[in-house]
């Protein structure tokens, strides 16, 4: 096998415009659609519509609702500072066991909370999958999880736009100057230790928050990646530089940023989480089973410590719904047209191995799809420019396989302390030979490489 360097999305650079940006990446992900392009039946079958939800089914067999996209080979991030180490809410602090332990109480009165309401019950009902901690850290509470997104506009408009203190609203910048956000991507799959097998998309640290009860995380079009502690979530990096009327313009086509971060009384109730020390039995239950390993005497001296430190615990939690109200969201929920109202989910059909019809594709399929795109797409890395992917050959031609090395912590990519700007490549990206039109007579053994080679 012959190798060469190779680019599936622009290399790590500082572009001149959000607009830029978004060309480069359209540029690189569009070489993932020729086939669907030049043939409207396979494109109707692999191109699910846009802006709509897909309903999949997980490897647990749970159905989830993924925000489609022409190309969700990869999810992005859009930050307005670069930070040296991109870390959950949870870990951003130094903090002792017992705040640790605080903070994932406070994610389990929240899902307590969220465990009542009609329009979660019809979700599991109908065996759809919670994302309780995704939604957590979407609401604003310090979890594990890292927020991530398939719209590269959702992560633009946080990119450039900053949130108010109290974490209400969103507001475009201020001066008239040149400004730098940063956005990360990050592919969705992975290949198993030694290259042989792939994991399915979102049976590892990657989950759907996608489309939930509730339309905000839905419009974020959101995606959450878990972090241990201590670790940081790794990516290509870019800069772009922007204006104050570029923040301006990205502000006011989300609507003031009330598209994805409006107000509701889910939120209202999650700033209250947020700082409680009060907690239900139910909640502490659930904590001490999810995430502590000590036996029922250690248990015992965890609580005493935490009511040393003023939470107080209790057998009904202070956010519990009374009656009253939970008929009020219940008729307004039945009203909207309940679960059947939610007009943006699509699915597709397919058939197994015994030609048994199934009513929607699982996480394996989508996973299979997106990785057999990958290595037909993209360019030879320019010279200089070192990629973390290779592309690979037989002598023959005939037999291709590609190889993906997971960017490790050391070696993510950082921005020019100096300048602020990525200048990992610093060429035109547009002089870039993008392939368009795959050309291999392929035969077809895909070789998955493994790490490191």
């Amino acid at each position: 096998m012959t190798n060469t360097s190779w680019c599936y999305m622009p290399p790590e650079m500082h572009f001149s415009s959000p607009q830029d940006l978004k060309d480069a990446i359209f540029a690189f992900s569009l070489s993932r659609m020729q086939e669907e392009l030049s043939n409207n039946l396979l494109a109707s079958f692999l191109l699910p519509p846009a802006n709509k939800f897909e309903k999949v089914r997980n490897n647990k067999g749970e159905y989830i609702l993924v925000p489609t996209a022409m190309d969700n080979s990869y999810v992005f991030r859009g930050q307005t500072d670069f930070f040296d180490k991109c870390l959950p809410t949870l870990y951003r602090t130094e903090k002792t066991p017992e705040e640790l332990f605080i903070e994932r109480l406070r994610s389990c009165e929240f899902e307590e909370y969220l465990q009542q309401l009609p329009q979660v019950k019809d979700f599991e009902i109908r065996n759809f999958k919670i994302d309780y901690l995704g939604l957590a850290q979407h609401y604003g509470l310090p979890t594990d999880v890292i927020d991530l997104t398939n719209s590269l506009d959702v992560a633009l408009f946080f990119a450039m736009c900053n949130m108010s203190d109290d974490g209400k609203t969103f507001y475009p910048q201020i001066e008239d100057k040149e400004y730098v956000g940063y956005i990360y991507a990050v592919k969705t799959f992975d290949l198993e230790e030694g290259g042989r097998a792939v994991k399915t998309l979102f049976d590892g640290k990657l989950s759907v928050i996608g489309m939930q009860p509730f339309y905000r995380p839905g419009n974020q079009r959101g995606f959450g990646m878990h972090l241990e502690k201590g670790e940081t979530l790794t990516g290509l990096l870019y800069s772009f530089s922007y204006t104050k009327q570029d923040s301006e313009a990205i502000h006011d086509h989300f609507l003031k940023g009330d598209v994805l971060w409006h107000e509701d009384e889910i939120s209202r109730v999650a700033r209250e989480i947020k700082t409680t020390k009060t907690f239900s039995y139910h909640a502490m239950n659930k904590c001490f089973k999810r995430y502590f390993d000590g036996n029922r005497e250690e248990q015992t001296t965890m609580k005493h410590k935490l009511m040393g430190m003023g939470c107080v615990f209790q057998k009904h939690s202070k956010w519990e719904i009374g009656k009253e109200e939970l008929y009020k969201i219940q008729n307004s929920y039945d009203k909207a047209g309940g679960f059947n109202g939610l007009n943006s989910i699509v699915q597709r059909e397919t058939r197994d191995n015994n030609g048994l019809r199934k009513h929607c594709v699982d996480t394996r399929f989508l996973t299979y799809i997106w990785m057999v795109k990958f290595p037909q797409s993209g360019c030879q890395a320019p010279d200089g420019y070192e990629s973390p992917y290779q592309y690979e050959e037989s002598k023959d031609k005939q037999v291709w396989g590609f190889s993906m090395k997971t960017i490790s912590q050391k070696d993510q990519t950082k921005p020019n302390p100096v300048t602020k700007r990525v200048d990992k490549w610093t060429g035109d990206w547009r002089t870039l030979k993008i392939n368009y039109h795959w050309d291999k007579k392929l035969k077809l053994e895909t070789q998955m490489v493994p790490k490191g080679k």
